[in-house]
């Protein structure tokens, strides 16, 4: 089976990955630390969120990005 996955705006691939690397990069020392402690990262998370990168599908009316099946599919690939 074959699926091509078309995004909404064709430059959100390529910038939305370099931001989520940064991002990673940026958090790394916390992230790390979290997963050692068994700690959630709640300000990461929120942080993450207010980047439009949790609950993807979640319409913008109601605070969300309002993404589709393809952004959100490679935002859980890049997580």
């Amino acid at each position: 089976m074959y699926v091509n996955l078309t995004f909404k705006d064709p430059d959100w691939p390529r910038s939305t990955i370099a931001a989520m690397a940064a991002f990673a990069e940026e958090h790394r020392d916390e992230l790390r630390s979290c997963q050692r402690e068994a700690r959630f990262p709640a300000d990461i998370y929120a942080a993450m969120g207010s980047r439009g990168w949790v609950g993807p599908f979640t319409p913008v009316e109601e605070g969300g990005s309002g993404l589709g099946v393809a952004e959100y599919c490679l935002i859980e690939e890049e997580v």
